[in-house]
């Protein structure tokens, strides 16, 4: 997505010791840092979102190691947001579609450097920008259902590549683990 874009996963950083994790992007790494966006854990959770020739850093709040946090990003081609726990932490503003470079979408990692001792899940990706009302209700749906909520036997296949196209209003919903 340029034009509009919200993001929402949840996450368990396991240790805080090492202070960066890329924890999901687009066009993220050392030569990129006016593409793509991310949504990293760099000592705090932040968002960086850049137009090719200048980006913006929102900053969240501290992550509690081992514990499951629920973080979202919306963007609108004016504003940039960030939220944890379906409350807003940060905004800024940045004119213009997002550009991107080089590097796909990637779901703990930086380039092409993976992190680990983190656990992410539910990532979905949207080419529209979700209002703060519908982040919190999304919050709050899957906060109450966790208690509820059982697994099956562990998958053993390897995830496999996907390419999407993108549609108007699409969301892109996957989830990986190692």
């Amino acid at each position: 997505p340029t034009a509009a874009l919200t993001v929402e996963f949840w996450s368990k950083i396991d240790d805080l010791s090492n202070p960066y994790r890329g924890l999901v992007g687009a066009d993220v790494g050392p030569s990129s840092t006016n593409h793509g966006w991310e949504i990293s854990h760099y000592n705090n959770i932040y968002l960086r979102i850049g137009n090719g020739s200048t980006y913006v850093n929102l900053d969240g709040s501290l992550s509690t190691a081992d514990v499951w946090e629920n973080h979202a990003a919306t963007y609108d081609s004016t504003t940039a947001y960030l939220y944890k726990n379906g409350s807003q932490v940060d905004s800024d503003t940045l004119a213009g579609p997002i550009v991107y470079g080089i590097f796909p979408v990637g779901i703990a990692l930086y380039g092409f450097q993976i992190f680990t001792s983190v656990v992410i899940d539910e990532v979905r990706i949207s080419s529209v920008a979700r209002d703060p009302d519908w982040l919190a209700y999304a919050y709050q749906d899957d906060f109450d259902n966790a208690a509820t909520f059982s697994l099956g036997a562990e998958e053993t296949e390897a995830p496999t590549d996907t390419i999407f196209e993108e549609e108007a209003g699409l969301t892109y919903a996957f989830a990986m683990s190692w």
